[in-house]
């Protein structure tokens, strides 16, 4: 990697409010000719700064720009976007592959530590549609066969693009007039064999009508399997630096741990007969996973044509569906306050009794006969339902057109329109319903439960692990839930950029200007 402290050849555009209105004018003065003379002579492309319209090659940043070329890009073999950005100076970590509980099937970039909704991400200088309410980017949608550098500023673009950018700006810069085939397929494994990564991308392009014209087509596939904490030793045990212990510090365990109102935290002993002072936690360390798994299938396309000398026609089309899953430990009872009959199936009157003298409520018939024992804070780990997973499915697609006229040899106009949506669908597995727990442990006898809706099965909420039935887990663990964000972006945006054709007194460039607007 690069830093480019002064400028950089990415062409940004302003931002965004309900509605836009700007006008820059500035005229370059003398002394900076000589400083970028050395600079001007080694680029034959037309450098630009990045955070203004205006096109002047002799312009200054004010904030330093960090540049990733198509080189480093390749060598990093990165899976997404994101990846490729973590080693950036004022990068600090977002969402990505390495983030599992707390995932939400995205990957973002977060500047400065100032949030990831405070920074723009663009392609090729036009915003793309967030995948969340939030107006994040997921960076799983950047094409990266077709990346040929990316740009970070990383503070001072809010004057350009707006409150939204108070943090910096992120443009993903495309390859302009490929021509040709590439195909790849890389595949990578650890040293010990496993979390293996496979990507494969095919990108066709080609120039038509004597070259005024240009089309490019690139289709990718990208996976990764899940790297589990159980897969490697430091992973394995929680490490708890207050109490020093290792095994697992998880109130929720197995078996079941009470804390009851009396300020007595109790569990089943080993045999399930009585309750005794709370001995054994949960290790949930080996369930989780360092690297979430991954799927994408992903279409970008391009082109653009001549119409005459002065008119530029282009257009930009991208599609993508990714699969990100988040596994943690399996659910349980988390300190729900619950009931129990006194003549529940699976309740021994030791136990029993044990609860009515922590909850204050006198032995002899009114233990004995009461519907409801308070179960004030049951904590059970239901290992039979297996780990919990929470499945992104997000689909995306984007489309933008527009133009570039030329009005005179020294001004310039750029006039397009875009529209994207993003569906993202999560979808639960391996949750305890509240609801389904309390109608189960509300029983009488071991086959049917007092209301018998959803074909209810009685609880065992007294036993080791493995004394939750398969019928009983189906139960009150068998519920799919589903959660579907949708979001869409739709923009028209235009600038007329140039110079004046005269100069300040103390200057020996022309004045130039950009005037334009947005929605």
């Amino acid at each position: 990697m690069k830093t480019q402290k002064f400028f950089s050849r990415a062409r940004l555009n302003a931002g965004v409010a309900p509605v836009v209105l700007g006008l820059a004018l500035i005229s370059a003065p003398a002394y900076a000719q000589d400083a970028q003379a050395a600079e001007e002579e080694t680029s034959s492309d037309e450098i630009v700064v990045t955070g203004t319209l205006i096109q002047n090659p002799n312009l200054v940043s004010s904030s330093p720009i960090a540049v990733v070329g198509a080189e480093e890009i390749s060598l990093r073999q990165g899976n997404s976007a994101e990846q490729i950005l973590r080693d950036i100076p004022g990068i600090v970590a977002g969402l990505g592959s390495n983030t599992n509980n707390g995932t939400n099937g995205t990957a973002t970039v977060d500047l400065r530590g100032l949030g990831s909704q405070r920074n723009i991400v663009l392609l090729d200088g036009v915003r793309l549609v967030p995948s969340q309410t939030t107006g994040q980017v997921d960076l799983n949608n950047i094409p990266l066969a077709l990346v040929d550098r990316v740009d970070v500023l990383t503070g001072g673009a809010s004057t350009s693009y707006g409150a939204d950018a108070v943090s910096g700006v992120v443009n993903f810069i495309t390859k302009r007039d490929f021509a040709g085939l590439d195909a790849q397929i890389t595949e990578g494994i650890s040293e010990q064999g496993d979390s293996n990564v496979l990507r494969a991308d095919l990108t066709i392009g080609a120039n038509f009508d004597d070259g005024r014209g240009n089309a490019v087509l690139s289709v990718g596939y990208q996976e990764a399997d899940a790297l589990f904490f159980a897969k490697r030793a430091p992973g394995i045990f929680t490490i708890n630096s207050n109490t020093g212990r290792s095994a697992g510090d998880s109130l929720t365990s197995v078996p079941t741990t009470f804390s009851f109102s009396d300020g007595s935290t109790l569990q089943l002993d080993p045999t399930s007969t009585s309750l005794i002072p709370q001995y054994q936690g949960f290790n949930f360390n080996p369930f989780n996973v360092y690297t979430t798994p991954f799927e994408r299938f992903n279409i970008f396309a391009k082109a653009n044509y001549d119409v005459s000398d002065t008119v530029n026609v282009y257009t930009r089309a991208m599609f993508s569906k990714t699969t990100i899953a988040g596994i943690i430990a399996p659910s349980g009872v988390f300190g729900d306050t619950l009931t129990i009959p006194a003549n529940n199936p699976f309740l021994n009157a030791t136990i029993r009794n044990q609860i009515c003298v922590a909850e204050g409520i006198a032995l002899g018939a009114a233990c004995d006969t009461n519907p409801a024992l308070p179960l004030n804070a049951p904590y059970r780990r239901t290992v039979e339902l297996g780990p919990r997973t929470s499945t992104y499915v997000t689909q995306f697609f984007d489309y933008t057109a527009g133009f570039k006229v030329n009005i005179t040899d020294n001004i310039k106009a750029d006039v397009y329109g875009s529209y994207g949506e993003t569906s993202r669908i999560e979808t639960r597995t391996g949750y305890v319903a509240r609801s389904r727990l309390q109608q189960a442990l509300n029983a009488n006898n071991p086959n049917t439960c007092t209301v018998t809706t959803n074909s209810c099965v009685p609880l065992n909420l007294f036993g080791p692990a493995g004394s939750i039935t398969p019928a009983q887990a189906g139960f009150i663990g068998g519920v799919t839930s589903s959660i579907q964000n949708d979001s869409s972006l739709a923009q028209v945006h235009g600038v007329v950029s140039g110079d004046m054709g005269f100069t300040s007194p103390w200057a020996s460039e022309a004045v130039a200007f950009a005037v334009g607007a947005e929605y």
